[in-house]
């Protein structure tokens, strides 16, 4: 590797050290960072001679947390900063440089106040950190000071500094149930129905960090803290399928049940058109389950036009060929959009159970950072805010215990069986 032509020398923070380049950073072809030494990498975020640095900062941002915990990075950041501090002796030019390299230590500190909002992040940012603001970064840059500074108390007091989203139409109106007929799946009409599910999988996976997404967190010790987020989502998708099995095979009638079975179709397909994917999968799970799958004398009573649909449904989720079919057409809608996350996690099992954390030389295998940041990307690119009307008691009933049904799979089954006995 040939060392960034610099009048800075790249330290390692932890130590002061000079970084040998050589045996501290490997690149790709294409100049872009294969592995490195934790100093090595930390020393790129503000190295002149990376052409990729915009790329590069934003996977070493969003995946750090698989080599280094948030405490130590964010006092690395800073040691970084006061090392880069102007002295007396240095030149002009020294100087100049010193600065341009703290813009870019600065902006690394600014990413981290605000995306980094798990909570080991959080308790890392403490007193200390506004001290530091106070006496290292505020006499040169008050700008950034000032700016870190806001962003810290905010997130101490839980504030939320976003902007309302403001849209250039107005919301559709809500389809409500009749005067004086509460929320139910009975009076519920489907459209408004996949809209509310819409808004309330959105909230769900508008809060989903990139840290719940590394080093499968959501599978591991500690996942009800570091992955709290997407395990919400996934468990509204087993709520919402589980309501529909439910709901079926807990009515006796066969008529009702058809119209039942009808709605869940035209609500799963309103989803579909919303790009709420999440929905769409949750209520086709719950259609192909085997209690609901079962039950053909339901199935006979819906008109062929809405199971020719409810067949275009099981096709957009099949999981052949690692789910091609809704990539495929994932890939063709704008957002906003709630993707279905199984896929995703999916892909970073992959990620994970094929690529070791460390190259054969021991070095942090960043290719593999890369790799996992480019799936994170996707998702985070969805988080974006549908323009629909939240009504509470609707909201309020799919939050209720009464849409969350808690019976096992095997009494569910004994239900189905009870509506169409075995023949």
């Amino acid at each position: 590797i040939d060392a960034p032509q610099t009048l800075v020398p790249a330290l390692d923070y932890a130590t002061g050290r000079l970084i040998d380049w050589d045996k501290e950073l490997v690149l790709n072809d294409d100049g872009s960072v294969k592995g490195g030494s934790l100093a090595a990498l930390l020393a790129r975020l503000h190295a002149d001679s990376d052409p990729h640095h915009a790329a590069y900062v934003q996977v070493f941002m969003r995946t750090f947390r698989a080599f280094v915990d948030s405490a130590r990075l964010l006092s690395l950041l800073q040691t970084a900063y006061k090392c880069l501090l102007p002295e007396d002796t240095d030149t002009t030019a020294v100087k100049t440089e010193k600065k341009r390299h703290r813009l870019r230590i600065g902006n690394a500190l600014k990413k981290f106040v605000e995306e980094c909002h798990d909570e080991q992040s959080s308790k890392a940012l403490n007193d200390d950190f506004v001290t530091f603001v106070e006496s290292s970064v505020f006499p040169h840059d008050d700008t950034l000071a000032l700016t870190l500074k806001l962003k810290y108390f905010q997130r101490l007091s839980s504030v939320e500094s976003t902007v309302e989203q403001q849209f250039s139409e107005a919301p559709p109106k809500p389809l409500l149930p009749k005067s004086g007929t509460r929320a139910s799946i009975h009076t519920l009409d489907p459209i408004e129905f996949a809209r509310q599910l819409t808004l309330l999988d959105s909230q769900l996976l508008a809060a989903i960090g990139p840290f719940e997404l590394i080093g499968t967190a959501w599978t591991k010790p500690g996942k009800e803290t570091n992955s709290k987020n997407l395990l919400a989502l996934i468990h509204r998708f087993n709520v919402t399928s589980r309501f529909v099995v439910s709901t079926l095979v807990h009515e006796k009638v066969l008529k009702t049940r058809a119209l039942l079975w009808k709605k869940f179709i035209k609500t799963a397909d309103e989803c579909r058109r919303l790009n709420n994917f999440n929905s769409m999968f949750a209520i086709v799970a719950g259609l192909n389950s085997a209690p609901c799958f079962r039950l053909h004398k339901t199935k006979a009573l819906v008109s062929s036009e809405k199971m020719a649909i409810c067949d275009e449904l099981n096709e957009l989720a099949s999981s052949a060929k690692s789910y091609k079919k809704y990539r495929e057409v994932l890939h063709t809608r704008n957002p906003p959009c709630v993707p279905f996350t199984g896929v995703y996690q999916t892909d970073l099992m992959f990620i994970e159970q094929g690529n070791k954390d460390l190259l054969p030389n021991g070095l942090i295998n960043f290719q593999k950072c890369r790799q996992a940041a480019d799936v994170i990307r996707e998702v985070l690119l969805y988080q974006q805010p549908y323009n629909l009307v939240a009504v509470a008691s609707i909201q309020n009933y799919l939050r209720s215990k009464e849409f969350a049904h808690e019976y096992s799979d095997e009494e569910l089954f004994d239900a189905s069986l009870q509506c169409e006995p075995r023949a």
